[in-house]
């Protein structure tokens, strides 16, 4: 895979889970169209200096963001959530459309 463009995670990005596959993650830009769900998506807000916001499903159907930092090495995203481990990733697609990541063990 070629080396990702750092400029092209730096958005705020929502989680299409309906686009998962096994051991691989969707995100949508937030502005997009996507479908209702449930609950409120998940989404990662990710700066230009490094700053993380992670939104997740809260109490009374609001997402509750926690702060944190990312860092990308080549094709590999490190998330780093306040009070939480590190998370990594290999960022499979990063474009305008869609945000793909893989899990990494």
């Amino acid at each position: 895979m070629a080396r990702v463009a750092r400029d092209a995670l730096v958005r705020s990005w929502t989680r299409a889970q309906e686009d998962d596959s096994e051991g691989c993650l969707v995100y949508r830009p937030s502005d997009a169209d996507l479908p209702p769900a449930r609950a409120p998506r998940s989404g990662l807000e990710l700066g230009a200096d490094g700053a993380l916001r992670e939104l997740t499903p809260g109490p009374a159907d609001k997402r509750e963001a926690t702060g944190g930092s990312w860092e990308l090495d080549g094709e590999q995203l490190t998330l780093r959530v306040e009070g939480g481990p590190s998370r990594r990733y290999g960022v499979e697609r990063a474009d305008e459309h869609e945000l793909r990541l893989r899990e990494l063990g």
